[in-house]
């Protein structure tokens, strides 16, 4: 799958916690990238926890609120725990109005 133009996702592997910057927008066309990506990082070894970083995120529809939802399930699935971090205003107030901010922003 070929990366969409308004979405560019930079992976970083920090100790062991795996960061994904997300930096654009997404909906329709772009989820399914975020999935892939991912789902890429969950067959890497050793992968303890993901933080998806949504501080670049300028737009997220309900396609993207569903990819967060998931992902995030993906990753229990096996295991592995991931939550969104640097979350901008207005994704905080979308989360929150859906009532998806504590399934994917758990407290520390």
């Amino acid at each position: 799958m070929t990366r969409p133009p308004l979405l560019d996702i930079v992976v970083v592997q920090l100790h062991d916690t795996t960061r994904l910057l997300l930096v654009g927008e997404i909906d329709l066309v772009s989820a399914p990238w975020l999935r892939t990506v991912v789902a890429e990082v969950l067959q890497e070894p050793g992968v303890c926890r993901i933080e998806v970083d949504t501080a670049l995120v300028r737009f997220c529809d309900s396609s993207g609120l569903a990819a967060f939802v998931a992902v995030q399930r993906q990753a229990a699935d096996q295991g592995v725990p991931l939550r969104l971090v640097e979350i901008p205003a207005h994704l905080r107030r979308v989360l929150l109005l859906t009532g998806f901010y504590r399934r994917l922003v758990p407290g520390p």
